[in-house]
């Protein structure tokens, strides 16, 4: 193996830290040979550096659950990813050698993150060696990559016509396919989406994989919205069909159907909906469902999310509802200056940012000093978000910031910090060398 990475090293080595070009002797077979021997020695350090790397992590990751929120694990994760395109077959190794441990979803991450084709055949051959659990997570690794290469592909399309399959893989495959574009995937989710005896769970994932990679957005935008009016259609499909709908912004069938959803007594059923709607909803939208349901009494979270919908589409009547008695209080008590700031936090937490920057202008009439150098950081942060750039810096620079470097990880300015004019200022100072 370590010939075969030094041969593939040769083409770029003189390009690369440490090696050099043989003095003397500049063309033939002994320049050659000196190049094959310089590439080797290289690989056998990189060889013995990934090792003890490697070796140093596996402990730690067996430690750590991988949906876990972990700073060390993902900084393990990210020391070891530029390894994974050289030593796939290590990393395979290690999953083969894992099972039942923490290390085995670490590992596939990282090979997700790289995406290095010889990895993904690598860990698709692992596929019926062991169990579902394996041949699952081989599968999403391999679907999460963002180029696994055209052998990969051809191995998923061909695991895709086996009928032994049980159904959690069998729909793996097919978004796996869809997601890496292999040949075929449009016409294998077709195929299960026309078979009504497929299981919910297949089907739920066929539809998912259809949105993704269909041919014919009309076509396939209907035959979803058909499988929504199916009688007694199973709920993951339902809640799969409604989030597809999230990738066809044309058409009143969609629209009709998220309407329908967003009245249903599910509330997941409810909030699959409102994940569409929050990629898709235009002014064709209605408003109407999206009120009716921020007035309904469903969780609170779901009403807040329809809020913000209504507040994109240029209607604030769902925010004002919601924060109705807060906004009460605050207006019975304008000289609280706390009032004011808990009124004008609740708009803004809407994206009511017109009505956020109303109390919190209110509340600088009566806060302290100290208070008020705080709250018109928050005037900033509404005048960026309504695109007001000019008013937002005016309201930053009145907080005492002549430069914007400490606001250049605050979502609120994301759009502003891409504007030529304001990039400059949300730009670290560079250190003197």
């Amino acid at each position: 193996m370590r010939s075969s990475i030094a041969l593939c090293l040769l083409g770029f080595a003189l390009a690369t830290p440490g090696f050099t070009q043989p003095t003397g002797e500049t063309s033939g077979p002994l320049a050659l040979e000196k190049l094959r021997d310089e590439a080797q020695a290289r690989v056998e350090e990189m060889g013995a550096e990934f090792k003890s790397s490697f070796e140093e992590a596996l402990p730690i990751l067996t430690l750590i659950p991988v949906d876990s929120d972990s700073q060390r694990a993902a900084s393990i994760r990210t020391e070891l990813t530029p390894w994974a395109s050289v030593f796939h077959a290590d990393f395979i190794g290690g999953i083969k050698a894992s099972a039942g441990n923490h290390v085995r979803g670490h590992l596939a991450l990282i090979l997700a993150k790289a995406s290095p084709p010889k990895g993904a055949e690598g860990l698709l051959a692992l596929f019926g060696t062991e169990g579902p659990e394996l041949d699952l997570l081989a599968i999403r690794t391999v679907g999460a990559m963002s180029d696994p290469g055209n052998a990969a592909r051809e191995q998923l399309a061909a695991l895709a016509t086996r009928t032994e399959l049980v159904a959690e893989t069998e729909g793996a495959i097919l978004t796996a396919m869809a997601s890496t574009r292999a040949p075929g995937a449009a016409a294998a989710a077709r195929r299960r989406i026309d078979n009504p005896a497929a299981p919910p769970a297949v089907r739920a994932c066929a539809l998912t994989a259809l949105s993704i990679v269909g041919t014919s957005p009309r076509d396939d935008m209907r035959l979803i919205v058909k499988e929504l009016q199916q009688p007694d259609v199973a709920k993951p499909v339902r809640i799969a069909a409604l989030r597809a709908l999230s990738r066809y912004e044309e058409g009143h069938e969609n629209r009709r159907a998220l309407h329908d959803a967003l009245e249903d007594i599910d509330m997941a059923i409810v909030a699959a909906a409102l994940d569409a709607l929050e990629v898709v909803a235009n002014k064709d939208t209605s408003k109407r469902p999206l009120l009716k349901l921020v007035k309904s009494g469903a969780d609170l979270g779901l009403r807040e999310r329809a809020a913000r919908i209504l507040v994109r589409l240029g209607s604030v009547q769902g925010a004002r509802h919601l924060v109705e008695p807060i906004r009460k209080h605050a207006d019975e008590n304008r000289r609280d200056d706390g009032a004011q700031r808990e009124a004008a936090r609740a708009y803004y937490r809407l994206d009511a940012f017109d009505d956020a920057y109303t109390y919190f202008e209110r509340a600088i009439a009566h806060a302290n000093p100290a208070r008020r150098y705080s709250l018109r950081i928050w005037l900033g942060r509404c005048r960026a978000q309504l695109g007001q750039f000019d008013r937002a810096a005016k309201k930053l620079r009145e907080a005492g910031y002549e430069s914007f470097r400490t606001f250049a990880d605050d979502p609120a300015f994301q759009v502003m910090r891409k504007h030529p004019k304001w990039s400059r200022d949300f730009e670290a100072k560079k250190k003197d060398k």
